[in-house]
């Protein structure tokens, strides 16, 4: 490692270590990276601020990256003018292309023409709450801040080469001063904008997205958290007039008022859509949407209590592929219908319920994971009944995560099992291989993601399947994956037992790999 300089780059530094091993640590990485661009992150109180910056004073020309992270400690707060103050102690930064800032409270109303002037380079700049006036910087590719709704027309009219612009509106417009408040953006496109996400926590803002929904050609990535109404309108015809837009995703975190008439808007272009939200407000969203959205291929339902799964607009997908469903609503009702869906990961908690139950129809289902983020141990049959999976004829591969506990199958023509990371699960799975192979036929993989490998068990059930007749047609376990290191010993059993030689009878003298002691302390016999 010491004669690769490339892996010294990465510099993390924070005041919370003691002086001597942080400038140890700080001259190691140093020194040992040259001639390479250093990647700096400061973990930092506002207060030794100082101290940090001189010691990168001698590398100014090799910063590439610096990340400001605040630990707001004490009752010292982060500030524009702190930020700039680190950025001239260290000195000019002549190669500095991404500067991000996180603080944990709103970074105030200085001027940030300073921090620009030290970096001449800057082409990225992340401060998640800053509020501060920027210089005109035409060449600024990305950008994130915590806005007035007006200052957008400044960022559009000064940074036309933005490919990134992450947004935060917090100021309501009766706040914003005279000179602020038009009624129409009349400037430049943004032609090279491709991400843009906004956090919209005001009203009164809707002559701001003018700047957006004819503005934006080449829109590629459309990211939104909604805590007002009022703005949802506006975001639908941005869907409509961003011919390229692939991804779309919609956070509802409205808490109380009438969601407002939508306008139907044409077929958007969007593959992957992702949507949060709780109660059943959503539904507007989806009577919009409806039939507008024909070639999603990824579709993402995470959902709170009340919340019903919206049937109808998932049966307009004609072209999903991969569904993510996260339901908190007990005793959920599921319809789906689908010959294109490939993948499907399911929340099993919305089906624990008599209520509860659903109805799949996905003959081209190749791979389903069942996830429990209960601290309930659910069982994997009383799901399999719960979800239809009887019609899934073509499942390969089966996952568990999350809290589980074993129990025998239904036959399955699965190839590939995913454990959860539960010892007592993969133990009883073990067994169940070897006891009922012919439930699992066609099985050839296995995935344990337990820290903790019962190595002993695992060599037995592998050597028992791999080493039966032909005419069984039982296929053999081709690929184990695992989470801990086996020892040489045991790696190399493992891979006797994976080509189908007989271990155990080679090692009948080894206390440790008998048979029956395997058996008596693992196998339960009322499995």
């Amino acid at each position: 490692m010491l004669a690769i300089p490339a892996l010294w780059s990465t510099v993390y530094v924070t005041d919370s270590e003691k002086e001597e091993d942080m400038e140890a640590k700080l001259q190691t990485f140093l020194s040992i990276s040259r001639p390479y661009r250093l990647d700096v992150t400061v973990f930092i109180n506002a207060r030794e601020s100082d101290t940090i910056a001189r010691r990168l004073a001698g590398h100014t020309d090799r910063i590439r990256t610096l990340k400001i992270v605040d630990l707001h400690q004490g009752y010292t707060y982060l500030t524009m003018a702190w930020i700039s103050r680190i950025l001239s102690t260290i000195g000019l930064l002549p190669n500095l292309e991404r500067l991000r800032v996180e603080a944990q409270t709103p970074i105030g109303g200085e001027d940030a023409t300073r921090v620009f002037q030290q970096a001449p380079s800057l082409t990225n700049f992340h401060g998640m709450w800053l509020r501060a006036t920027l210089p005109p910087q035409r060449a600024l590719q990305s950008l994130a801040l915590d806005l007035s709704p007006y200052q957008v027309w400044d960022i559009a009219e000064s940074y036309p080469r933005l490919e990134e612009f992450r947004v935060r509106l917090t100021k309501p417009v009766s706040t914003c001063g005279s000179t602020e408040l038009r009624t129409e953006y009349k400037g430049p496109a943004w032609f090279f904008l491709r991400f843009l996400a906004m956090e919209i926590h005001t009203t009164g803002i809707n002559h701001v997205f003018s700047t957006f929904t004819s503005r934006t050609p080449v829109l590629f990535n459309l990211r939104v958290i909604l805590t007002q109404w009022e703005a949802l309108p506006s975001i639908l015809m941005i869907l409509e007039a961003s011919p390229r837009l692939a991804y779309f995703m919609l956070k509802l975190k409205v808490s109380s008022g009438t969601p407002p008439p939508l306008p139907r808007i044409g077929q958007t272009s969007i593959k992957t859509l992702h949507l949060t939200w709780s109660g059943a407000d959503m539904d507007i969203v989806f009577d919009a949407l409806l039939g507008k959205t024909p070639y999603v291929r990824h579709l993402k339902l995470y959902a709170g209590k009340d919340a019903q799964f919206p049937s109808p607009f998932v049966h307009h997908l004609g072209q999903v592929e991969e569904i993510n469903l996260n339901f908190h609503q007990r005793g959920l009702k599921v319809n789906l219908q689908s010959d294109t869906l490939l993948r499907l990961d399911i929340s099993a908690f919305a089906f624990f319920s008599k209520a509860g139950d659903a109805a799949l129809d996905c003959r081209n289902l190749r791979a389903l994971t069942l996830i429990n983020n209960t601290p309930i141990s659910f069982r994997p049959r009383h799901s399999f009944e719960c979800i239809g999976t009887k019609n899934c004829v073509s499942l390969q591969e089966l996952s568990f995560l999350g809290t589980w506990r074993f129990e025998p199958f239904p036959s399955l023509n699965v190839r590939s099992v995913t454990c959860p990371p539960n010892q007592k699960f993969i133990t009883d799975l073990l067994c169940y291989i070897i006891y009922q192979p012919h439930d699992c036929p066609r099985l050839e993989e296995l995935s344990l993601h337990a820290h903790r490998i019962p190595w002993d068990l695992l060599i037995v059930a592998i050597e028992r399947r791999n080493t039966l007749p032909h005419k069984s047609n039982v296929a053999q376990l081709k690929q184990i994956t695992v989470l801990e290191s086996p020892s040489d010993w045991t790696r190399m059993l493992l891979i006797r037992a994976l080509r189908g030689e007989f271990v155990f009878s080679d090692l009948v003298s080894d206390g440790s790999y008998s048979i029956e002691k395997i058996c008596k302390h693992y196998l339960d016999h009322n499995m």
